[in-house]
């Protein structure tokens, strides 16, 4: 059985180009988590405001109970006082439902950029390398399970160029249909070339 291996240079280049995505990806999700953090900052005053309004409201309805008991004038600051710590109240989950408002943008846009661009390169990468690695897989196999090399020498009279096919020592066609070893052979090295595996000794082709 022949040795079928994938080429070192095509091998090299499948860890680069996943090399790249994953450094694509990962650049990406470094940038959505620091435009996360820029936005979480504009939340920040939001907040302060809602817990100082909330505290001041809290002294305003502990001032207006105190003040109901007072004579004459008690109710009336009593009313004074709750109906403000009301507002304030009020104004406290406005802060608080702004601040949430901003929090949540700040995640959507953080996986909107993450995400967009990550996604593109990915679904652009991920099915032409799993129906490369398939299609390697499928030939590797073939190789050492057959080391029939005809059916690569007919797709190498498919896919290769007139250039390369003239560099034969004789006429491809003709030879592979007379099913001459050495031309079979090394019509089969251009298919394999062609699609990045190593089968043994390379055979001489003229140059």
């Amino acid at each position: 059985m022949p040795d079928v291996r994938l080429e070192p240079r095509r091998r090299t280049a499948r860890l680069v180009g996943d090399a790249l995505v994953a450094a694509w990806v990962l650049g990406w999700a470094v940038v959505a988590w620091v435009l996360k953090r820029a936005v979480d900052g504009l939340a920040e005053p939001l907040t302060r405001v809602g817990d100082n309004t909330e505290a001041l409201s809290r002294r305003l309805d502990d001032a207006a109970r105190d003040l109901g008991s007072l004579p004459l004038v008690g109710q009336d600051l009593s009313n004074a006082f709750g109906s403000l710590g009301r507002q304030l109240a009020d104004l406290t989950a406005q802060a608080d439902a702004q601040a949430d408002s901003v929090l949540a943008t700040a995640w959507l846009l953080s996986w909107v950029v993450w995400l967009l661009p990550s996604l593109t390169v990915v679904l652009l990468y991920l099915p032409r390398r799993l129906r490369r690695a398939r299609e390697l897989e499928a030939a590797r196999r073939y190789l050492a399970e057959r080391g029939d090399f005809d059916l690569f020498a007919l797709r190498a009279l498919q896919h290769a160029s007139p250039t390369e096919l003239a560099r034969l020592p004789q006429p491809p066609a003709e030879a592979w249909r007379s099913g001459d070893p050495a031309t079979i052979r090394a019509l089969a090295q251009l298919e394999l070339d062609r699609v990045g595996l190593a089968v043994g000794t390379r055979p001489r082709v003229e140059e």
